[in-house]
């Protein structure tokens, strides 16, 4: 049974796994829901939950980069080419969202737990929520 589960995303990591639907379909799409539901966690200020999500879209964005270079093997010269370009922009965005993301709970952190800090994480903005929840789904996509 356990085997039968891990199935699919070990065919998808070992890049046997068609391009495009690794691409769209666990790439942008799943990334994408992880994107909405940080920005839902996001705008309800759970910072433990943000953090949970921040690290599960680092490990989720390694291994399906992982996976869309290795797919990309079992394509066309052209799509091969772009979709490894499109995997090192992608891994760049991604890398500079999270850590931003990152520097963002550490601040709320060390805000939430001081009393000499200007603000708590209760007085966080909601356009800078928005603007942040924009920049998670933008840097996803």
């Amino acid at each position: 049974m356990l085997q039968a589960f891990f199935e699919a995303p070990l065919r998808i990591w070992r890049g046997k796994a068609p391009l495009g639907i690794v691409f769209w379909g666990y790439g942008v799409g799943a990334s994408s829901v992880i994107a909405v539901l940080y920005a839902t966690v996001l705008i309800s200020e759970q910072l433990a939950l943000q953090q949970a999500l921040n690290t599960l879209s680092l490990l989720y964005t390694i291994w399906i980069l992982v996976a869309i270079w290795r797919s990309s093997s079992n394509t066309a010269s052209f799509w091969v080419d772009l979709a490894r370009w499109l995997t090192v922009a992608w891994a760049l965005n991604s890398a500079m969202v999270l850590l931003f993301l990152q520097f963002d709970l550490l601040a709320l952190r060390a805000c939430s737990q001081s009393e000499c800090c200007c603000g708590t994480a209760q007085d966080t903005p909601v356009l800078l929520v928005l603007l942040s929840a924009v920049n998670v789904i933008l840097g996803v996509l």
